[in-house]
């Protein structure tokens, strides 16, 4: 990617299992996995620390129809 970016890692009921925060872009470095992840949100660098997110959070998965 060309920009840095935060990495949740997420069970199939949205607790977050590990955080990456400011992943390098460019990098081929390997990020997780983690066991037990079903789920992966890439945002921007910064977004976790701008919302407070943490490991105690949990998100909410909602299925859309498109």
């Amino acid at each position: 990617t060309y920009i840095p970016l935060d990495i949740i890692y997420m069970d199939g009921s949205g607790a977050i299992l590990a955080i990456y925060e400011n992943a390098t872009p460019h990098s081929l470095k390997s990020l997780g996995p983690v066991e037990g992840v079903s789920h992966a949100l890439e945002i921007p660098g910064g977004t976790v620390k701008r919302h407070k997110i943490t490991d105690k959070c949990t998100l909410r998965l909602e299925k859309q129809e498109v």
